[in-house]
C-alpha cells in the first residue's frame, strides 16, 4: 500500500511539473509575440505572421475533433469507425446521402475493406443523379422532368453504387490521408493546395481515426485572437489583398448563379466551374441569395427517388431549405461584405455562420459581387505572407 502510495504521489507531482512546463511555455510564446511589436519593418510582419504559423506547427493534427456522431439509425444501416461517421463503398448513393443528411454531416470518409479510399460529399451525390440523367437523353415528346421521373422509377438512382466512382473520387483530390503525428500546419498547407478541402487522419495501420477540414482549422485559428491580433495582415482590407491562386480580383472570375435557374442548371455551373457554392443574382446583378452544398442536406428520401427538388427554382429551394432545416444552419441572406472589410472580420464572419465563403460586393446600393473569399483562400493568405 505505501508503494502504492509512493507511486501516486510521484505521479502526481510528475503531472504537476508537466502543467507548470506547458504555462512557462505558453508564457514565453506570448512574451516572444510581444518581441519587435515596435517596429514596422518587413522582419517584424514577418515574425508575427510565424507567430501563428509556428503555434500551427507545434499542435497535432488529433488536437482538432470532429463533431461527435449522433445516434445510429440502424434501418439505413449506417457505419461509424471510431466515433466519425462513414460509407462503405458497396453503399448505394442514396444510402450514402441517407447518412449524411441524417448526421448532419456535408461529407464523410469512404471505407473499403477497411482501407480509406476517398470522401463522398453532397454535391458529389447530387451531381452524379445529373451525371446519369444526362447521360440517358429523354425521347422526343419527354420532359427531363417526366423522363427523371421515368428513370428513378426504374431505380437507376436508387440502385448506383459508390464503387462505380471510386477513381473519380480519388481524381477530385479526395484521398489525400494525413499520418494522425502530423502537425496543423502540415494539413493547412495541405487544404491551401485548393484541390483539397478536407483530409482523413490515419493512425500507423492506415485506419481512419479523425477528420480535419478547413472549416476546422479556420474555427480553431479563429480562437487565437492574440495571434490574429498581432498579424498584421488580418487587418488588411479584403480589397487589398493580393491574388492567390483562386483569389482573383477581377469580377469576370465571380461566377454566378441566376435566380431564374432551376436548381438542375444551377448545379450545371456548380459542375462546370468546378466550384461548391456561388452567389445568386438578379437581373441587375446584384446577389440576392447564395446557393452551396449545405443546402443539400434538406434533400429527404422521396426526393432522392423522384429528383424533384432538381427542377424547383434556386430561390424556392433555398426557401424550403431555410423552413426544413434547423433554425440557424442556413444564413437569412447571403454573407457579404464590402471592399474595405478586414480579413479578421472575414474568419468571424465564417465561423459566426459556418459558412465556406464570403462574397465581396462593390457597395451596399449596388451588391455586385466582385470576389469571392472561400476558406481555402483565407488559409493560402496565411499561409503565403509567411
Amino acid at each position: 500500500m505505501a508503494d502504492d502510495e509512493q507511486h501516486l504521489s510521484k505521479r502526481a507531482r510528475v503531472e504537476e511539473e508537466k502543467k507548470e512546463e506547458e504555462k512557462e511555455t505558453s508564457k514565453e510564446a506570448e512574451e516572444n509575440f510581444d518581441v519587435n511589436n515596435d517596429d514596422d519593418d518587413d522582419d517584424g510582419d514577418e515574425y508575427r505572421s510565424n507567430a501563428l504559423l509556428s503555434h500551427l506547427a507545434h499542435l497535432n493534427v488529433t488536437h482538432l475533433k470532429p463533431r461527435p456522431s449522433r445516434a445510429i439509425k440502424e434501418n439505413h444501416g449506417q457505419s461509424f469507425w471510431a466515433g466519425i461517421v462513414v460509407v462503405l463503398a458497396d453503399h448505394t448513393f442514396q444510402r450514402a446521402l441517407h447518412t449524411l443528411r441524417d448526421q448532419g454531416v456535408l461529407s464523410a470518409p469512404v471505407l473499403r475493406h477497411g482501407t480509406f479510399v476517398g470522401f463522398v460529399d453532397m454535391l458529389f451525390i447530387v451531381q452524379h443523379y445529373l451525371t446519369l440523367l444526362h447521360a440517358n437523353s429523354p425521347p422526343p415528346g419527354r420532359t427531363l422532368q417526366e423522363h427523371a421521373a421515368h428513370l428513378a422509377a426504374q431505380g437507376l438512382f436508387e440502385n448506383a453504387q459508390l464503387s462505380d466512382e471510386l477513381e473519380r473520387m480519388s481524381l477530385a483530390g479526395a484521398a489525400h490521408p494525413i499520418g494522425q503525428n502530423h502537425s496543423l500546419l502540415f494539413a493547412a498547407e495541405l487544404l491551401a493546395g485548393g484541390d483539397v478541402h478536407r483530409a482523413s487522419v490515419v493512425d500507423h495501420r492506415g485506419r481512419v481515426c479523425s477528420l480535419v477540414t478547413e472549416s476546422m482549422l479556420l474555427a480553431h485559428i479563429g480562437k487565437q485572437r492574440a495571434l490574429l491580433d498581432r498579424l498584421p495582415l488580418a487587418k488588411v482590407s479584403v480589397g487589398e489583398l493580393p491574388p492567390t491562386r483562386f483569389l482573383e480580383p477581377a469580377p469576370a472570375v465571380v461566377h454566378t448563379i441566376s435566380r431564374n435557374m432551376c436548381v438542375h442548371e444551377a448545379l450545371s455551373v456548380l459542375s462546370a466551374k468546378c466550384i461548391s457554392g456561388a452567389p445568386v443574382v438578379d437581373d441587375r446583378g446584384y446577389v440576392v441569395d447564395a446557393l452551396s452544398i449545405r443546402d443539400f442536406r434538406l434533400i429527404e428520401p422521396e426526393h432522392t427517388a423522384t429528383l424533384d427538388y432538381l427542377f424547383e427554382s434556386v430561390l424556392d429551394f433555398k426557401k424550403r431549405a431555410r423552413a426544413s432545416l434547423p433554425s440557424g444552419s442556413v444564413p437569412a441572406a447571403p454573407i457579404t461584405v464590402l471592399p474595405d472589410a478586414t480579413l479578421h472580420s472575414v474568419i468571424d464572419l465564417m465561423n459566426q455562420h459556418h459558412v465556406h465563403r464570403v462574397y465581396v460586393i462593390r457597395s451596399t446600393e449596388e451588391p455586385v459581387p466582385i470576389r469571392v473569399i472561400s476558406q481555402g483562400d483565407v488559409l493560402r493568405q496565411l499561409l503565403r505572407r509567411s
